[in-house]
């Protein structure tokens, strides 16, 4: 997997901004619009030049819920060790193919742990392919693993809590750091209410509708990240409830929200949907 297409995945994987109204918002089920803004910022957070035209982001806005091998006994020593070459080799790219999910997650997350702070999450995710590379681990096995640990990041528990406190606690963050256009044009002319920020990150958003003020609840997996956005509303002079979690255990309750903002997150699915507009206040 080259460095493209490592990018370009996690580009695929954070694909969505998401805007949740309130239930009495007049929009259809979904309407989709690209985002430049979108896309500059992952291209910008993944390490990859220029400005792509197919690698735009999207974003969501909710109105109503919808989604063997034999040899001969005769040979000379130069064939003997020709084959014996061959033998080895073959024994090491199938001991590589064998390597588990669950060994080869464990080595990432190994290698992740000695890391330094690294404001550039592409960076981390190519230097542990170089690695491999270095290691002699064929292209084949090593574009295997890196899509174990591509899918692992985002389906396991501290994968992308692992990921993330590396990214946040570099010095230099590459995130933009106030808010969403997308943010700020949903909450045009609305009055203040109880908002949800979803994978808030640092909180950019959430200190941004405080000072709006919207009353914010917020989450994220990610403790350094949590820890900045607290910080951050302290520097804004702003209160914002700021808790460590994943979207699955977060309790979102029934008619608890006038806005859910969700941004860079996973793959949102039809049962997502379902539940944040059961979380939605009507009227």
């Amino acid at each position: 997997m080259g460095s493209r297409d490592t990018g370009d995945e996690f580009l695929r994987r954070f694909s969505t901004i998401s805007i949740f109204p309130g239930r009495s918002a007049q929009f259809g089920v979904f309407a989709f619009e690209l985002l430049n803004e979108i896309a500059n910022d992952y291209r910008s957070v993944l390490g990859i030049t220029g400005r792509g035209e197919n690698t735009l982001g999207t974003i969501s806005i909710l109105g109503r819920p919808a989604k063997t091998c034999w040899l001969r006994n005769m040979m000379n020593r130069q064939m003997k060790s020709l084959v014996f070459f061959s033998i080895c080799l073959c024994m090491i790219v199938s001991g590589q193919q064998s390597t588990s999910e669950e060994d080869v997650w464990k080595d990432f997350t190994d290698w992740v742990l000695k890391q330094a702070p690294n404001s550039e999450p592409g960076d981390l995710i190519r230097s542990y392919r170089e690695g491999l590379l270095r290691q002699g681990i064929a292209d084949d096995e090593v574009r295997r693993r890196m899509g174990v640990v591509s899918n692992s990041i985002f389906t396991r528990r501290k994968g992308v809590e692992l990921l993330w406190d590396k990214v946040y606690a570099g010095k230099n963050p590459v995130f933009i750091q106030g808010p969403s256009a997308v943010v700020m044009s949903a909450i045009e002319g609305r009055k203040p209410g109880k908002a949800l920020d979803i994978g808030m990150g640092q909180g950019r958003n959430s200190v941004y509708l405080a000072g709006q003020g919207w009353d914010v609840t917020g989450f994220d997996p990610s403790g350094e990240g949590i820890r900045i956005a607290r910080s951050n509303a302290d520097k804004a002079g702003v209160k914002i409830r700021a808790l460590v979690a994943r979207d699955d255990e977060f309790r979102y309750g029934e008619d608890q929200w006038d806005l859910i903002v969700i941004t860079y997150v996973r793959d949102l699915t039809k049962e997502d949907a379902a539940q944040f507009w059961k979380a939605l206040r009507p009227g």
